[in-house]
């Protein structure tokens, strides 16, 4: 059973895909630059259970696509 509390505003998964409940305090949210996101990056929600892996992107990650630098390069330039 899910006893875990959140906020109106949650946005997220309530659980990783590994069944780890998600919440304030469980995740940690972050920003990574990406190429494929356009350049524009991705929200980046990590599970924080020991030895879970499990990460949720948004907009989704395209395995096998690079992280690219911070800043990301200016378009058109």
């Amino acid at each position: 059973m899910d006893d875990v509390k959140r906020p109106d505003w949650w946005c997220y998964p309530v659980a990783c895909r590994r069944g780890h409940p998600w919440g304030p305090g469980l995740v940690s949210v972050s920003w990574t630059p990406c190429g494929c996101a356009g350049g524009d990056g991705h929200l980046r929600v990590h599970c924080r259970e020991q030895g879970c892996r499990e990460t949720w992107y948004k907009p989704p990650h395209e395995p096998g696509t690079e992280v690219i630098g911070y800043p990301p390069p200016v378009r058109g330039a």
